[in-house]
C-alpha cells in the first residue's frame, strides 16, 4: 500500500478544485477554446470506461489516459524519456494497470481511438488535446497521428512488461 500524507493530499485536493472553479468561472466556462488542464488523459479515459462496460473506474482510466498521452508527448519529442519513465513508475508504484487490454491501440481500427473523434465532437469539433512538454507543464495540440498512438501504447505494454513489480527506487 502507498503511504499518504494527508497534509499534502488535502493541499492537492483543494488546489484541483480551486483550478477547475478558476477555469469554471473565467473566460470560456463551455470550452470553446482551449482543453482544461484537468481534462488530461481525459479523451481516452471516458472511452475506456465505455468499452469496459465501465468495470474500469474513472481514475483508473485517467491513469491509463495519462500514460499514453504522456508516451505521445515524449515521442513527438516534447518530452524526455527520463520525465515520461518517472510518470509511468509512479503510475505503476501507486498499481495502477496502465496496460489493460481495453486501452491497447493495436491498428488504426483499435476501438480507443472511436475516443479521439468523440471527443473532438465533445468540444465542438475542434479536437484540442494537452500533452506534455515537462511534468506539470502542458501544450495544448489539434491532432494526433494514430500511427504515433499505436506506437505509444506499444511503448506503454512493454515498459510495463519489464518494470512492473519493481521498487519505484529501481526504475
Amino acid at each position: 500500500m502507498v503511504a499518504r500524507d494527508m497534509d499534502t493530499m488535502n493541499y492537492l485536493i483543494k488546489r484541483c478544485a480551486q483550478l477547475h472553479l478558476n477555469h469554471i468561472a473565467g473566460d470560456d466556462p463551455f470550452e470553446t477554446g482551449s482543453a482544461r488542464p484537468l481534462d488530461f488523459g481525459h479523451w481516452s479515459a471516458h472511452k475506456l470506461e465505455q468499452l469496459s462496460n465501465f468495470s474500469v473506474l474513472h481514475g483508473e482510466a485517467v491513469a491509463m489516459g495519462i500514460a499514453l498521452d504522456s508516451t505521445y508527448s515524449f515521442l513527438t519529442g516534447m518530452l524526455t524519456e527520463e520525465k515520461l519513465q518517472r510518470i509511468l513508475n509512479v503510475m505503476l508504484h501507486l498499481s495502477f494497470d496502465i496496460s489493460n487490454p481495453f486501452i491497447q491501440i493495436n491498428d488504426t481500427e483499435s476501438p480507443i481511438l472511436r475516443g479521439l473523434a468523440e471527443f473532438q465532437e465533445h468540444l465542438g469539433g475542434k479536437l484540442t488535446i494537452t500533452l506534455l512538454t515537462d511534468l506539470g507543464t502542458g501544450k495544448e495540440v489539434h491532432q494526433m497521428d494514430h500511427k504515433l498512438l499505436i506506437e505509444a501504447s506499444n511503448y506503454v505494454l512493454n515498459f510495463t512488461s519489464t518494470h512492473a513489480g519493481l521498487p519505484l527506487s529501481d526504475h
